[in-house]
């Protein structure tokens, strides 16, 4: 009897075996060896149940076209700007989707797999949309450029009665680009394709860079004045409308001017004339003419009001607007004046061009202002030479004059400041510049033919006395030449109203002839 029972008791845990290994090869042919995905299993809401790869990414690739044709209406009050989710977005790759899904389901547990053998649970693969970011930002430049305002920085006004006005400032608003998109339906549902999509855009407000407190305490740091002559048209023109690129703008603490970023591109288009301009240290017509007394001017208004400079270049030749060794030449991609406000507080800037007189004036916190002095020494000048040119169609005894000449220098610049009782606190090297001769040419008739060739006494019979030379060349070169310039960067002799300042004055001891 008790074998019996033995005998029983192993055919029934040889049938328990048997059961249990077909059990478990049942599951692993249909868990584990199967190429369709099991129940359950959904791709950004779609069900996939039953389907091999291939045959899940085909049933993706037709719903999910429609999905990204989906029309997104982007509204606020009765602004609406209409696309499709397709325009701003990047298509998934639904090849590795799916093959990832794939593998992830690959390495889900049997226990899991099995407590699910009927479906009633979904195990669901979410697709997140992408965003295209060069399409995004040219949606937040329409819509910003159809609701959005500007803010307005609070500024000064210059009053004659009252003095400085600062005018408040006023926010703005603009596209919050993100909060808008948080209304997006970027997780893709397919199983619920919606034709068309409202989403709300969130504005943000835009504050202003400078206030009406950061004005309270500015007053003048310092201002400088040059001169032109306002029937050089041209000239002026070019003039005055780099004076007005300035005008306004303010800059904070430690941030550096750039007349180059400011004035911007000299271009026919931005409404730049021809005008006289100095090229390899000569007189042409150039593009823009005129502009680099606007950068002289500031140079020196920066001076005075003790900016840190950061970049500056002198003139091929010496300028009549401004005392030697305080011009400051630009070339738009080569040479920049450029300047830093080295307070605590922002500066703005204020430049008027008007009846031939250019002033600019920086306005600061007042606890700034300093006492400076600007001067220059000349040690050396360089003179010019005269040349003369045969020419074949002028008169045998006719002399004219083509290029006045003017001397050239060697100058050094300084910057002295100065404490309230007028004691000097320390002098600064700005710096050492060499400006070019100009030479004079001379335009003369042929020799005669019959041997009786004039010799140099009788040439220089037909010109000025030498002593008279410089004086009668810088004469009339005021009353024939524009002013030249070095892209902008100008030489014109400024006429001076009287009781004006000696800026211009020749060092003593010496005869300054400023080129124009």
């Amino acid at each position: 009897m008790h074998n019996k029972l033995k005998i029983t008791l192993l055919y029934f845990l040889i049938i328990l075996i048997g059961i249990c290994l077909a059990i478990a090869f049942y599951y692993y042919q249909n868990f584990y060896k199967v190429d369709y995905f099991l129940p359950g299993v959904r791709i950004a809401n779609a069900s996939v149940e039953g389907y091999t790869k291939s045959e899940a990414l085909q049933e993706l690739e037709s719903k999910i076209k429609s999905y990204f044709d989906t029309t997104i209406l982007f509204e606020h009050g009765d602004y609406t700007y209409e696309t499709k989710l397709n325009d701003i977005s990047q298509k998934p790759n639904l090849d590795e989707i799916v093959a990832d899904v794939w593998q992830k389901e690959q390495k889900r547990s049997i226990y899991h797999k099995a407590i699910n053998i009927d479906g009633a649970k979904s195990t669901n693969y979410s697709i997140i949309v992408k965003l295209n970011n060069e399409a995004i930002d040219e949606l937040v430049k329409l819509l910003n450029s159809n609701i959005a305002i500007d803010y307005i920085n609070a500024s000064l006004q210059v009053d004659k009665e009252q003095g400085l006005i600062v005018t408040p400032s006023v926010s703005g608003q603009a596209v919050d680009i993100n909060a808008t998109l948080e209304n997006l339906p970027l997780e893709i549902m397919l199983d619920n394709i919606i034709e068309e999509y409202e989403v709300p855009i969130v504005l943000q407000e835009i504050r202003p860079e400078v206030i009406a407190d950061d004005l309270r305490n500015m007053g003048e740091l310092a201002t400088y004045t040059t001169w032109y002559k306002v029937a050089e048209i041209d000239r002026s023109h070019n003039l005055k409308i780099s004076s007005d690129s300035i005008n306004g703008t303010i800059l904070f603490p430690e941030e550096i001017f750039s007349f180059n970023e400011v004035v911007g591109k000299r271009s026919y288009a931005t409404g730049y004339r021809d005008a006289m301009v100095i090229v390899g240290g000569l007189f042409e017509p150039g593009l823009g003419g005129g502009i680099c007394q606007v950068s002289s001017t500031i140079y020196n208004t920066a001076l005075l009001a003790g900016m840190e400079i950061v970049e500056r270049h002198n003139h091929a030749l010496a300028v009549a607007y401004i005392p030697l060794g305080q011009d400051a030449t630009v070339t738009y991609g080569i040479q920049d004046f450029r300047f830093k406000n080295n307070t605590k507080s922002p500066i703005y800037i204020q430049s008027f061009a008007n009846n031939g007189k250019l002033t600019i004036t920086i306005y600061g916190d007042i606890s700034y202002k300093q006492k400076i002095e600007v001067s220059h020494v000349v040690d050396n000048v360089i003179a010019y030479t005269e040349v003369e040119k045969i020419e074949e169609n002028m008169a045998e005894d006719e002399v004219k004059v083509e290029t006045y000449g003017s001397p050239g220098y060697v100058v050094r610049s300084f910057r002295t400041f100065y404490d309230n009782n007028g004691n000097k606190i320390r002098t600064e090297n700005l710096a050492t510049d060499r400006y070019l001769p100009l030479n004079k040419v001379v335009k003369m008739g042929p020799k005669k033919e019959d041997g009786e060739v004039s010799d140099n006494n009788e040439i220089i019979d037909r010109l000025p006395p030498v002593g008279e030379t410089g004086q009668k060349d810088r004469e009339a070169q005021e009353d024939t030449k524009d002013g030249a310039v070095n892209e902008g960067g100008d030489n014109n002799k400024a006429k001076k109203e009287e009781g004006e300042s000696n800026n211009s004055k020749p060092p003593m001891g010496l005869e300054t002839h400023y080129v124009e």
